[in-house]
């Protein structure tokens, strides 16, 4: 679930970013308080001493920018990485698929779309891949996409019965 970004005032923007900056920075005050427990106390002044968050200056756009920017990062790589996993191992790659196998006619992103015909794996464009067919030795039981030589082969197949 992508969150979209919101339009804050100042006052809640400053108020969002020092509750984000000083959660995560409590952790590490701890730290830095338990280093300097062991130093000389002389050596500390009495703000370094009381102190548990850290001014970070951040400008409201940069963290504007990033906010915007790094769910769309992390979307577009998971759709990416979830399509290369859940493909089935006998389909072409679609990066080795660059022209449909049938018609050779070369694939685009709008108007000639890369398919894969779920009998034989090649990547096919919508002309060449018009039919729907179950096959069942790629356990597909319900009529899915077949290129025009995978339907052929199929009729062939059950003619001869």
């Amino acid at each position: 679930d992508i969150k979209t970004p919101k339009r804050v005032c100042n006052e809640c923007f400053e108020r969002i970013q020092s509750e984000t900056l000083s959660s995560s920075s409590q952790n590490h005050s701890k730290c830095t308080q338990e280093k300097n427990a062991s130093e000389d106390e002389t050596m500390l002044t009495e703000s370094e001493k009381n102190s548990n968050t850290y001014h970070i200056p951040m400008s409201r756009r940069f963290v504007e920018i990033i906010q915007n920017n790094i769910g769309n990062l992390v979307y577009d790589y998971s759709i990416k990485h979830i399509q290369e996993r859940t493909r089935p191992s006998y389909w072409r790659p679609n990066i080795e698929c660059h022209c449909c196998f049938i018609c050779k006619y070369q694939f685009n992103s709008t108007t000639h779309r890369l398919h894969h015909c779920r009998r034989c794996g090649e990547g096919v464009c919508d002309t060449c891949s018009p039919n729907r067919r179950p096959v069942p030795e790629r356990e597909w039981y319900t009529p899915e996409r077949v290129c025009k030589s995978c339907d052929k082969a199929i009729d062939q197949s059950t003619t001869k019965f």
